[in-house]
């Protein structure tokens, strides 16, 4: 399946809360969430029937309000982290900064990334990612790992723009992980 990235809102007042355990505002299944995921009841061997921990229904359940970059995170990474002039990251670094720690042994395992975005981050973000310009197809970040068209970069970024846009309009932070 892989690392993907996934953003839930958190309201103003809450942010205090987010710092102190933001599991509070992450979904407990985000690629549920991010698909509309839900199990599908089976009928096992002995006619019993069960919820599937493998198959599941596409778009079954209403999708909560979160940013989902899939994982073209990293290619914004490679965008928001250079800038024209080398003047150092955009202020949309800190959307997408990090990545989990990765345990490769006889039990391979990873340490998800979670970040805690306040109100005055969320509203730099927003205002930054709005002179981001769009890619064109051979921009140098999309050609890491998986090979990215410019179309779905531009979707991810707008739909990003949105995003953040209605976050900062609404006062709120946001909480994200990349796992």
């Amino acid at each position: 399946m892989g690392i993907r990235y996934y953003a839930y809102p958190v309201p103003g007042d809450r942010i205090d809360d987010a710092h102190r355990d933001p599991g509070l505002f992450l979904g407990t299944d985000p690629l549920g969430d991010a698909w509309g995921l839900v199990p599908v009841s089976v009928e096992t061997e002995t006619g019993e029937t069960v919820a599937s921990d493998c198959v599941f229904a596409l778009d079954a359940k209403p999708r909560p309000t979160m940013l989902y970059l899939d994982k073209a995170f990293r290619v914004f990474q490679d965008i928001f982290f250079g800038r024209d002039d080398d003047s150092g990251p955009r202020e949309s670094y800190a959307l997408v900064e990090g990545a989990p720690s990765v345990s490769y042994g006889q039990d391979y395992s990873f340490t998800p990334w979670v970040r805690v975005l306040d109100t005055t981050d969320t509203a730099a973000i927003a205002r930054d990612l709005t002179l981001v310009p769009l890619v064109a197809d051979d921009h140098p970040a999309l050609a890491r790992g998986i090979t990215w068209k410019a179309e779905d970069i531009n979707n991810f970024l707008r739909t990003a723009v949105q995003f953040m846009t209605e976050r900062a309009a609404a006062g709120d932070g946001v909480v994200y992980t990349i796992r």
